[in-house]
């Protein structure tokens, strides 16, 4: 049986809020859809008696023609037609024993994690040399002061 929510819609035109009906179809109703599709002979017709389909059901023609024409609920009405091959099931990813050629790339909290953790250590790496030659300047510059404070005491 068809199942209607109502819920409420304000129209832009006049401001007043309106009752729209949302029909929510079972799998019994599209196969009783499906049964009342036209021979395939008779395509002009098939817009007029979807629409009569539809008032009937509460759902719109373009609705209508999808069940005829196994876009939507196409498992529901599979068994009702028998010019449709099985549908084929398929396994969800790589083959059994295919590997990648190269590593795959990590993805979300750990991979940020990852390029956090490399990034600090390059930038701990980036200050323990500067802090070395840092180092290094300042011994550089005390023994030239050193000497340049040797070489005034000795003049004066």
């Amino acid at each position: 049986m068809v199942e209607a929510h109502l819920s409420g819609q304000q129209d832009a035109a006049d401001g007043y809020s309106k009752r729209v009906v949302r029909v929510v179809l079972t799998a019994d109703d599209a196969a009783a859809i499906f049964q009342m599709r036209p021979s395939s002979d008779v395509v002009k017709s098939q817009n007029q008696s979807a629409s009569a389909v539809a008032r009937k059901y509460g759902v719109s023609s373009k609705t209508i023609r999808d069940i005829w024409q196994a876009r939507s609920w196409s498992r529901a009405t599979l068994h009702l037609d028998s010019s449709r091959p099985a549908p084929v099931k398929r396994r969800v990813g790589r083959p059994k024993g295919a590997k990648d050629l190269q590593p795959r790339q990590k993805f979300g909290y750990f991979a940020r994690g990852l390029k956090n953790q490399k990034r600090r250590e390059e930038l701990a790496s980036k200050m323990e040399s500067q802090t070395r030659n840092c180092h290094e300047g300042q011994k550089r510059a005390r023994s030239i002061v050193g000497a340049l404070e040797s070489l005034h005491a000795v003049r004066t």
